[in-house]
């Protein structure tokens, strides 16, 4: 009866949110590698499975690990309406999360700059889409393909030194993972108040065990969401000027964003583990992030060098005369898509262990359009208040006559950036006769990684003897932002924009030099080859653990790009070209000192790398004769180095 109450009272304590965590969870060969199960002081195995196991998993990984991490799993992505990866890890301790549009994209880890942080997926580089910079976009990816992400923020010889803000290591699920036979799915759709539409999103999952010794699993995951978004953005410029004695803004900006975004996903798992010595695995992950946009733009412009034009000034207020006003209309499309396909396996030698994989990864990034018209009103007055928190400006009724606006600019421009990863690596941990659970860990892994970008181009101004105004092409009325906080007026209907653009080609002139240098200086070819070998060990003396060891990576890049000059032309080939090769070495040391149950302190000296970005590097020269300017790019630049010095005390 005693040990009945116990093992109840044992069971209670599991379920709730107050745990004492032993040092270790025992894992029993028939408790899957998603629960948890704890030895009782009866010595009756308790498993728990479920949301607090997930819990449980993600404490241990932080507890157990030599370095600094923290992580989330699959099973605690659920319960919060997580759209993607980035918004998946934001509540974990010192990250942080770069939104768009409400949504989370890149991830900060400690404040360090997005471009610095090493993602990978599966353990193995994750390609980054984006055409100006390393940074991954972890919005590409729906939360519900992931099985757990791991932030490292100590790093340790046996992971990329490319991760001065750390690793984020995404791994998707596998049948092992489950042991048994499991089918999953949501499906949800809500409503926005703001545009009455209604967003939805579905997901599956299926997985199993199978073969005669249940030796081969199998996972087969699927994601969609579909989102139609709209916001309103109100903002004062940062440039404000005194004027008469007063500060006062030299503009402000009403927008209106109507946005289509849809994320597909998929994920499939194969794994054979014929014994415990043996572990081959296959995955493959796809997702693809689709984007359109429109924005309306309405910007005023206060007259803030001419003085003369202010009066009823005080503190907080003013008036003006002969002020700009500008009205645009962006129309913006944007297709993403991940792939990636990896082979290996993990093989032990008594208590040695040897791991290989090969990865290939591909991302795509195309923009089939980012045009903007612009249209254009001078000498209309107006009146500013400013308060604690908020800049309102209201012009004067002309501001709203779309007859006023007359139009100055139609830009037209595509872009399209293609990154190809090839990854190998090899790892070999043996155990160190010490009489301890010491080890010693060789590896290398070389990545070779392709990128291109290619960029189109054309700005043109308005040059017709009839004005085209916003009446023209009008598309409609946009009463109020902010539910009548501020009046916008007349919004621009850019397929009417269009058309007027392709029957009157003739009312427009090329801006030829500008068109050519922002389509051929975005142009690049980079291929960027990094080769590294580490050594390290892991010494453990009762509660002490020190882990030591040195990391050499060798880097090789190839650039080429274009030379921009009054004979340039927007078909040319690359003609620039350059190179850069160097070797560093990135030692360092974490160490571990469990105190008591539950109390572990840590310290870690690291050094690590961040790479230059793509566009600093491409080998663009832009001439220009007429300002005697020369601006170029360059493949000499020097990559960031760190030495981190990190101390926790964790309870």
């Amino acid at each position: 009866m005693a040990s009945g109450l116990r093992s109840c009272v044992n069971a209670l304590l599991l379920t709730t949110g107050l745990v004492a965590f032993a040092p270790a969870i025992a894992q029993d060969a028939g408790v899957p590698a998603d629960a948890a199960a704890e030895t009782n002081a009866s010595g009756e195995v308790i498993v728990v499975t479920g949301r607090r196991a997930a819990d449980r998993l993600a404490i241990e990984t932080k507890r157990l690990s030599d370095s600094q991490v923290d992580s989330v799993r699959g099973d605690d992505v659920g319960r919060l309406p997580d759209q993607n990866v980035a918004e998946a890890v934001r509540r974990l301790p010192g990250l942080s999360v770069a939104n768009d549009q409400g949504e989370g994209r890149y991830l900060t880890v400690r404040g360090v700059s997005p471009d610095l942080l090493n993602v990978t997926l599966n353990g193995q580089t994750a390609p980054a889409p984006e055409p100006d910079g390393r940074q991954v976009k972890l919005d590409d990816i729906p939360s519900a393909l992931i099985g757990s992400v791991t932030v490292v923020k100590t790093l340790t010889p046996d992971l990329d030194a490319n991760a001065i803000a750390g690793q984020a290591n995404i791994e998707t699920l596998t049948a092992f993972d489950r042991a048994k036979t499991f089918v999953t799915g949501k499906a949800a759709v809500g409503y926005y108040q703001a545009n009455h539409k209604k967003p939805y999103e579905i997901d599956a999952t299926v997985g199993g065990l199978f073969g005669a010794n249940k030796d081969f699993g199998a996972v087969l995951s699927f994601s969609r969401s579909d989102r139609k978004l709209r916001a309103d953005n109100a903002g004062a410029s940062e440039n404000w000027v005194d004027v008469n004695g007063h500060l006062v803004p030299d503009g402000a900006t009403l927008r209106r964003y109507s946005t289509h975004r849809t994320r597909t996903g998929a994920v499939a798992n194969f794994d054979w583990r014929p014994n415990t010595d043996v572990k081959t695995f296959m995955r493959f992950t796809y997702s693809k992030y689709e984007d359109s946009e429109s924005r309306q733009h309405f910007g005023t412009g206060i007259p803030v060098t001419k003085p003369g034009n202010f009066s009823n000034q005080d503190e907080d207020s003013g008036t003006y005369t002969k002020g700009k006003n500008d009205r645009r209309v962006r129309t913006r499309a944007e297709s993403t898509s991940t792939f990636s396909a990896s082979t290996g396996g993990e093989f032990h030698f008594g208590d040695s262990q040897l791991n290989l994989e090969g990865t290939y990864s591909r991302a795509r990034k195309l923009d089939p359009r980012r045009d903007e018209w612009t249209f254009k009103a001078s000498n209309i007055g107006g009146s500013y208040v400013l308060d604690d928190y908020m800049v309102f400006v209201t012009p004067d009724a002309a501001a709203y006559d779309p007859n006023n606006f007359a139009a100055s600019a139609a830009k037209y421009e595509s872009r399209r950036a293609v990154e190809n990863l090839y990854q190998a690596r090899i790892d070999f941990k043996a155990p160190l006769d010490l009489g301890t659970d010491s080890s010693v860990k060789l590896g290398g892994k070389v990545v070779d990684r392709r990128k291109t970008s290619d960029r189109s181009n054309r700005t043109w101004e308005f040059a017709g003897e009839d004005d085209l105004t916003i009446a023209d092409v009008q598309g409609g009325d946009i009463a109020s932002v902010y539910k009548g906080l501020y009046t916008f007026g007349p919004a621009i209907d850019a397929s009417k924009a269009d058309a007027y653009f392709k029957a009157h080609p003739g009312d427009f002139e090329l801006d030829e030099a500008g068109s050519l240098a922002d389509s051929l200086a975005a142009d690049y070819r980079i291929r960027e080859r990094v080769v590294a070998a580490y050594a390290m060990t892991s010494l453990k003396f009762g509660a002490f653990t020190l882990v030591p060891g040195v990391r050499m990576e060798s880097t090789r890049g190839r650039f080429a790009g274009k030379t921009i000059t009054e004979d340039s032309t927007f078909d040319q080939d690359f003609d620039n070209f350059g190179k850069r090769k160097y070797t560093d070495l990135f030692p360092g040391v974490n160490v571990r000192f469990d105190v008591g149950e539950g109390l572990t302190l840590r310290g870690a000296i690291t050094r690590a790398i961040g790479r230059p970005n793509y566009e600093d590097i491409a080998p663009y020269i832009a001439v220009n004769v007429d300002d005697e300017e020369v601006e170029m790019g360059n493949p000499n630049l020097k990559p960031l180095y760190s030495t981190n010095f990190d101390a926790a005390v964790e309870y």
